[in-house]
């Protein structure tokens, strides 16, 4: 997509914004009028008073000079108080949209797409457009009207004097501002990008610094880290330079403006009343120029805000949901599943399912086996509505699993997947994700139920687990993914190699245990073993992207679900 000015186009998509720029503009152009009024208003008294010898019949303009200088302070104090409101609500609604737009979408994680993107877009990315509201679209607007006002204020003392200022004030403001922008888009872009690289990459090697450490390549994380601060160096260079010709440019225009507009008024002859405002024009040139200096700043802003603003629409884009059937709520609780036709690839990969259909009735613990790396992982994503068939549908019932509404889906399915995430808190507050309105009685059910029982008979619910599960054993942090899936108690449970990091025994054990508890609903259990087949009532095998009946339970395939212990 052509954009010409992402952080316009992206403002433009959460809404919002529009109110809070013109409320901080005309609070900025108050500001900056009140320093105009007050330069222009001291100077005009200084110099009475000079001439009559006496202030005492000056109480008007003294009036005006104290109501200038008060409105201006309190203008300047609600003007960066109301900005930074504002700005921040704006950033809020933005990192909302934007994590909206990814909960949609396909799974972030593939070959293409690093999670640490995501996170740069959402972090970086996102904090680099406070400096759009504040420091790009607001100080436009306050120029313009700052220029129009000083305009009209020398006009009423020397017209010639105000077409002068005018045009000045014109020309420094577009062609700067255009130029400067141009000198700063290059090196913007390279630094946003470098700093979302960094973001991205430190996010990743964090992640795996353990590893590292025992791999003796911690300093792998330094070396990146070094990398990237080579390649920003020039970029910062750059818009250095690029700010000190701003600040080159923000003081030859005030100092000139000033010096030429006080050589159009300071000329004979002069009547008395003339001669009290003529030394204002320069002063009051130099007061209306001080709106230069926050716009020449913005279009270096400005570069990065777009470019950050371009990130995150691509990133939104990139990851933009195939479209979904319209949602619709499911009519029963006691559905089944059905896979109409389904069909599915990665682009230039293997075919995981070929147009395949099976029914899983209600009821019923149906086992997957496939060989690891063989889809099985992409087949629990397809019927958990995470993935989108290629060709097809997953149904439940006769309704599309994409087409049921991300609020009632957790109430209908649960899972456990090989990736799943343990949040760095307690144990409670882990198994309360699946239902946060579960008691301790259920929770302490439910963790029996995995085999934990003991680990929170010593330690209680209060455990902390780390990040990811950091604190616990493989093996029991694959239980808590469990305990966690079975607090849902959701009709449909998929468990995609749920018996991984425990023993055979412990895993009988602890399958047998969950399947119990299941009795008399649906659990889909994707596996690469027969371990668990004796509890199945009817097993498939993922084998050439075919669901075919498994030998030895082709003649219970249509057979009511198992009840035995």
């Amino acid at each position: 997509m052509n954009r010409a000015r992402p952080a316009a186009e992206l403002s433009r998509r959460i809404g919002g914004t529009r109110r809070w720029i013109l409320l901080s503009a005309l609070l900025g152009t108050v500001t900056v009028g009140s320093g105009i009024a007050l330069v222009a208003m001291s100077t005009h008294l200084v110099t009475m008073s000079e001439i009559y010898g006496t202030a005492a019949t000056l109480s008007l303009v003294i009036l005006a000079v104290r109501a200038s200088a008060v409105t201006r302070v309190v203008a300047r104090y609600v003007d960066r108080y109301l900005g930074h409101l504002g700005t921040f609500r704006v950033l809020t609604r933005l990192r909302v949209w934007t994590y909206s737009s990814l909960v949609d979408a396909e799974p972030l994680g593939d070959a293409d797409h690093r999670r640490g993107d995501v996170v740069a877009a959402l972090v970086d990315d996102v904090e680099t457009m406070q400096d759009h509201l504040l420091r790009v679209a607001v100080p436009v607007v306050v120029t313009a009207l700052t220029s129009l006002i000083g305009a009209v204020v020398i006009a009423l003392i020397d017209p010639a004097a105000s077409l002068v200022f005018l045009g000045v004030f014109t020309v420094v403001a577009v062609v700067s501002w255009s130029t400067l922008r141009r000198a700063a888009a290059t090196a913007g872009r390279a630094m946003t990008a470098v700093r979302a690289e960094r973001l991205a990459r430190s996010t990743e090697e964090l992640a795996v610094l353990d590893e590292m450490i025992a791999w003796g390549r911690a300093d792998r994380l330094t070396a990146v880290l070094s990398e990237l601060d080579d390649r920003e160096r020039p970029a910062t260079r750059r818009l250095a330079a690029v700010r000190a010709r701003a600040d080159a440019v923000v003081t030859l225009t005030t100092g000139g403006t000033a010096l030429v507009l006080a050589a159009m008024v300071l000329r004979p002859p002069f009547t008395v009343d003339v001669a009290t405002w003529v030394l204002a024009v320069p002063v009051l040139a130099l007061a209306a120029t001080e709106a230069i200096g926050p716009l020449l700043a913005g279009a270096e802003r400005s570069a990065s805000t777009d470019a950050a603003a371009g990130r995150v629409l691509d990133l939104v884009e990139r990851h933009r949901p195939p479209p979904r059937p319209p949602s619709r709520p499911l009519a029963t609780r006691s559905p089944r599943l059905v896979l109409d036709h389904v069909s599915f690839a990665f682009d230039g990969g293997p075919i995981i399912l070929e147009h395949d259909t099976t029914v899983v009735e209600w009821g019923h613990t149906v086992v997957v086996v496939a060989p690891s790396g063989t889809g099985k992982s992409t087949l629990g994503e397809l019927l958990l509505g995470l993935r989108s068939p290629t060709g097809g549908a997953v149904r439940i019932d006769d309704i599309d699993v994409r087409a049921i509404d991300h609020e009632d889906r957790p109430t209908l399915m649960a899972a456990v997947l090989q990736d799943d995430h343990l949040f760095d808190t307690t144990l409670r507050d882990n198994l309360l994700v699946a239902d946060a309105d579960a008691d301790d009685e259920c929770l302490r059910r439910f963790v029996t139920v995995a085999g934990l029982d003991a680990l929170v008979d010593e330690r209680s619910l209060d455990l902390p687990v780390g990040p990811d599960g950091a604190s616990l054993s493989g093996g029991e942090r694959q239980r808590v993914l469990l305990a966690r899936a079975m607090v849902a108690d959701a009709p449909i449970l998929v468990l995609d190699e749920a018996g991984e990091h425990l023993d055979p025994e412990r895993r009988r054990q602890v399958l047998d245990a969950v399947l119990d508890s299941r009795r008399g609903r649906t659990t889909i259990v994707l596996a690469h073993d027969t371990s668990v087949i004796a509890r199945a009532d009817r097993v498939l095998e993922l084998r050439d992207g075919r669901l075919h009946e498994h030998p030895r339970h082709e003649h219970r395939a249509d057979a009511g679900p198992t009840t035995q212990s």
